[in-house]
């Protein structure tokens, strides 16, 4: 099966362990829901898939003023904070600050209908 990506095909964010250290990642989102991140820009497999049918999406400026941080989480039927699961991750470069809540939102938006 083959699926159509998003125009966000291999964008760089910076995803943080739970060391708290930041490594620069590759980004793909496809129209499937699936976000992945890649290690290297034209890797053939992801170092790490969420399918994000469900989650939601917030945006924080970062300390330094010039990234966006984007949050997207998803919280069980079971309303406790302990059962949430989060993505987090930044965007440097500013035309991909941009894109990247406009297809967020579109695919989660379309989750919610």
């Amino acid at each position: 099966m083959i699926h159509k990506e998003h125009a966000l095909s291999h964008l760089i964010a910076r995803t943080k362990a739970a060391n708290e250290k930041e490594t620069v990642k590759f980004a793909r989102l496809k129209d499937d829901l699936e976000l992945s991140f890649f290690t290297a820009t034209f890797d053939e497999r992801p170092e790490s898939t969420f399918v994000i049918h469900g989650y939601y999406l917030e945006e924080h400026e970062a300390d330094d003023g010039n990234s966006a941080i984007f949050e997207i989480s998803h919280r069980s039927q079971f309303r406790s904070d302990r059962h949430e699961h989060s993505i987090k991750f930044r965007v440097d470069r500013e035309d991909s600050r941009k894109k990247w809540p406009n297809a967020l939102n579109r695919a989660l938006t379309t989750t919610k209908e």
